[in-house]
């Protein structure tokens, strides 16, 4: 398995939405779908817009960013109210790593006083959930016309038993190795 690498897939803008219906990415300034393996990823990205007082800076521009994980796409047991046991801070949590990784790379001095919204939708999760999340985040950015530095690339990498391996997947994940994304 260590020398077996996922298939990649992505599709930016309206190639993105297709065969996913319009919904909510129809009035997106900017969208992508991300792919690696079992895991699906789709981000959209409104703005730069105003944002409204006391949420600005007065020099740069602020990215707010939205991460949810589909109930039906992973196999988290769900608790009370069809939520999963601490999923709410996990995304909290992965909604910050994501959004700290791409602040580095806006150009937000571009925008003082304004704001980016970026939603993040992981749809089905077989591993590397939060690198699927950057990578199609970042190529939503793309779409968008938001000026970067770069583009931002993720993965996932681990340790099955003594072996370092790329790309792991959710059953690799979950047998224990430490990971890094």
């Amino acid at each position: 398995r260590p020398h077996e690498p996922r298939g990649v897939r992505c599709a930016v803008g309206a190639a993105a939405l297709g065969g996913m219906g319009g919904g909510a990415g129809v009035q997106a300034d900017g969208c992508a779908v991300f792919e690696l393996g079992g895991t699906k990823a789709v981000a959209y990205v409104y703005g730069p817009m105003e944002t409204r007082r006391g949420v600005q800076h007065h020099d740069r521009g602020t990215l707010v960013v939205s991460l949810s994980t589909a109930a039906f796409g992973t196999t988290v047991r769900l608790g009370r109210g069809g939520a999963a046991r601490g999923a709410d801070r996990h995304s909290q949590e992965r909604s910050m790593w994501i959004q700290q990784t791409l602040e580095s790379a806006i150009l937000l001095d571009q925008y003082p006083r304004s704001q980016i919204r970026l939603y993040v939708h992981v749809l089905q999760s077989d591993g590397g959930g939060v690198a699927a999340a950057i990578n199609a985040a970042s190529l939503a950015l793309a779409d968008a016309g938001v000026p970067t530095r770069d583009l931002v690339a993720a993965c996932t990498s681990g340790a099955l038993g003594q072996q370092p391996a790329l790309d792991i997947t959710r059953e690799e994940e979950m047998a224990g190795g430490g990971q890094l994304t």
